[in-house]
């Protein structure tokens, strides 16, 4: 009985160690080509910075404060280790449309890279307002865009860089 039961833990933990789509529109607001486009630009940000971003486009947070719905749907993900085998380096997107609330939870392997004051700072500079002008799909492209803006500049340009660069004529 009890190797049965283990049996059916590991097949369990098989099941979610699958990794879901980067884009999950349970809305039908994003075309396919939307779908597609912004997929396209996660791949390109996982391969470029090691770590990955999911979005989460959905009608409800169950009653829930956004934040709260945000983190506990976090840990539905498998973020696969990326690069060396680290793990909780992944980002998740939640979007309550067309309500246009949005927030992200970040994994604490990239807490330091993007600080969830930064990532607050992204939802409410660029997703927000085009999500007040009823384009999902702009605020959605704005927000990947500036999150791998600032995690290229983080990675790349330590303190001591910054002063040599600035001491160049």
């Amino acid at each position: 009985m009890r190797i049965f039961l283990l049996l059916l833990m590991l097949c369990g933990f098989q099941v979610f160690a699958e990794r879901l789509p980067s884009v999950t529109d349970l809305t039908g607001t994003l075309t396919t080509e939307e779908q597609s486009a912004l997929n396209q630009q996660l791949q390109t940000l996982e391969q470029q910075n090691h770590f990955q971003v999911a979005v989460l486009v959905t009608p409800t947070t169950g009653g829930k404060n956004i934040k709260l719905a945000a983190s506990q749907r976090y840990g539905v993900y498998h973020w696969k280790p990326v690069g060396e085998k680290r793990y909780g380096e992944g980002i998740l997107i939640l979007v309550v449309w067309p309500e246009g609330l949005a927030s992200m939870k970040i994994g604490h392997g990239l807490e330091q890279m993007l600080p969830p004051e930064q990532a607050a700072q992204i939802v409410r500079y660029h997703m927000q307002p085009e999500f007040e002008k009823n384009n999902l799909f702009a605020g959605l492209t704005g927000g990947i865009e500036s999150i791998a803006q600032f995690t290229h500049i983080k990675a790349n340009l330590s303190p001591l860089d910054a002063f040599s660069q600035s001491s160049v004529c």
